[in-house]
């Protein structure tokens, strides 16, 4: 299918183990171009779940899936697409979760390990991780990039209280795929433009930061959205 050059997703990304949970973590919105910076928040796409009655959202594999069929022209992501540098370099991190050479160095070598451990199935399997996740490593696992300090972002690896552990994880199993599909590159991650289509890293808290209550009314709005524009019942 050729990619739509007007349409934008916007995924509030989770990672629960079972897909039945998944379904209500993983929702996705779809915005089509209308004029210059306008666009309409309709029924059709990505929408038409939300409105089905039954959990809103997606599990992992489905979502893959659902993307490579219908390509966005942007795809907007709210989880951590990588690590700090420090742990990327790091040999022995890398070592603990069982890649035997050397460190991954970069982003692309620990995305191809990440995936070829964390298989989409039901439940997730997280355990060959768990070296990432000692409680008495903390200090070094759950350090914050440099984009997370200016956004105010939590440490991609944190498993406690506001967890990101297994979205890191579970999100670049998302990005191998994806990546593998042919539809998409990865920003800002070197390698082919492919399909003219772009998956972006978003801050939520970036964008709200300082408008109290911004999100409760922007779910609202597309709320009331959704519902003027809503598919007939059968």
């Amino acid at each position: 299918m050729t990619a739509s050059s007007s349409t934008v997703i916007g995924v509030d990304f989770g990672a629960p183990s079972r897909e039945r949970n998944q379904r209500n973590k993983i929702v996705a919105i779809q915005a089509t171009q209308t004029a210059w910076r306008r666009y309409k928040i309709d029924a059709s796409g990505f929408n038409a779940r939300l409105l089905q009655g039954g959990p809103p959202g997606w599990t992992a594999a489905e979502l893959v899936a659902e993307l490579v069929r219908r390509p966005a022209k942007v795809v907007g992501f709210d989880f951590p697409f990588s690590l700090p540098q420090a742990l990327l370099r790091d040999e022995s991190f890398a070592r603990a979760a069982g890649y035997s050479d050397g460190a991954f160095h970069g982003w692309r070598t620990f995305n191809w390990f990440v995936a070829s451990k964390l298989l989409l199935r039901d439940p997730l399997d997280f355990s060959v991780f768990a070296p990432w996740r000692l409680k008495s490593d903390r200090a070094r696992l759950w350090r914050r990039r440099q984009t997370d300090i200016a956004c105010g972002g939590q440490p991609p690896l944190k498993d406690k209280f506001q967890c990101t552990f297994q979205m890191t994880l579970l999100g670049n199993a998302v990005l191998s795929r994806l990546s593998e599909s042919g539809r998409y590159a990865i920003i800002p991650f070197p390698g082919p433009r492919r399909g003219g289509n772009d998956i972006i890293e978003v801050y939520p808290r970036a964008t709200l930061l300082g408008r109290r209550h911004a999100r409760l009314r922007r779910r609202r709005r597309v709320r009331r959205s959704l519902h003027r524009h809503s598919l007939p019942r059968g």
